[in-house]
């Protein structure tokens, strides 16, 4: 979804979201993160005017990452209790 067709009545920062069944992890591009269940935290939005939205994992999705996602992720500095996704990766 791009900027401009965004509307405040959307999703919201403290919503509760669920991954989309066949969206794939942007940084991992092998691991399929549909179903994984989190908290807005953040909606922001990219160069290319697509929105952002941050999630911060629930602990049942954190409890079950793979454990190569978490090794793999730690190896880039990465904070695997969050993740960016475009808004339309997500639902309520």
């Amino acid at each position: 979804m791009k900027k401009s067709e965004w509307k405040e009545s959307y999703l919201k920062i403290g919503d509760i979201v669920k991954v989309k069944d066949g969206i794939l992890a942007p940084d991992f591009k092998d691991l399929d993160i549909g179903g994984w269940k989190g908290k807005i935290t953040e909606i922001s939005v990219d160069d290319e005017e697509n929105i952002l939205v941050c999630i911060r994992w629930d602990d049942t999705t954190a409890e079950n990452m793979p454990e190569n996602f978490i090794e793999q992720g730690e190896e880039e500095g990465l904070d695997n209790d969050l993740m960016y996704l475009f808004y339309e990766d997500v639902e309520l």
